[in-house]
């Protein structure tokens, strides 16, 4: 007989970081729902959101079964008027971690995530997967990086996940456990000059991007 596994409404919460410098601002919003939550610093926001004309009335369930897939497609959107706001770079932190006490003993790995058909696993990190380069990916966390710059009032062209798979071999142990999926999006201002966005991503979030001068787009992290 299948056994049920319980999976949590992520906690909505928001976090902002302060400016850096006058000529570049970062900031971070972490939210529950599409849309639901954004954040504005030097006239911008963002959030997560469906795309224009995308069908996403699946949401993570309540409750799902070993075996089980659920299709959700996330995009990252700047809110910001294109009169108050200015391109930006940004970047998606997902943690996936067992509650409470049991963290530490079931495995998060038996929650797959997926971009396309790809799922976001170790093998994928340093590839570049519909826009979004994979930094990090291993069973509790998941770091991509947006490779174009977001301009105000746009989605990103490929949401960063497309389904939530839940491994056929879950036994007993995870019966009526609940496992937090939560998605933290983060963001820098794109300058003119890449060697600008460049010093923001490293000072705020200790990576060093490789942008390309002509395009803006980004071609690799360097740690």
């Amino acid at each position: 007989m299948k056994k049920k596994i319980v999976l949590a409404v992520i906690a909505a919460a928001l976090v902002l970081a302060a400016a850096i410098g006058t000529t570049f601002a970062s900031f971070n919003t972490e939210s529950e729902n599409p849309g639901e939550a954004t954040i504005t610093l030097n006239d911008m926001q963002v959030a997560l959101a469906a795309a224009p004309g995308d069908d996403n009335t699946e949401t993570i369930p309540e409750a799902a079964m070993p075996g089980q897939e659920v299709n959700l497609k996330e995009y990252v959107v700047q809110n910001a008027l294109e009169a108050q706001a200015y391109d930006i770079y940004t970047r998606v932190i997902i943690d996936k971690q067992w509650d409470g006490a049991f963290k530490d003993e079931l495995d998060a790995g038996k929650v797959r995530l997926y971009i396309g058909d790809n799922e976001l696993n170790a093998s994928k990190v340093g590839q570049v997967i519909n826009d979004w380069f994979i930094q990090t990916a291993d069973d509790e966390q998941i770091i991509l990086y947006y490779t174009k710059k977001l301009a105000p009032g746009a989605y990103t062209d490929s949401s960063f996940i497309n389904k939530i798979s839940f491994d056929a071999d879950m036994d007993n142990s995870y019966t009526d456990k609940t496992i937090n999926v939560n998605i933290t999006v983060c963001a820098v201002q794109a300058t003119a000059d890449s060697k600008i966005s460049t010093q923001a991503m490293f000072a705020e979030w200790g990576a060093y991007p490789v942008i390309d001068e002509e395009t803006g787009i980004i071609t690799n992290i360097e740690e």
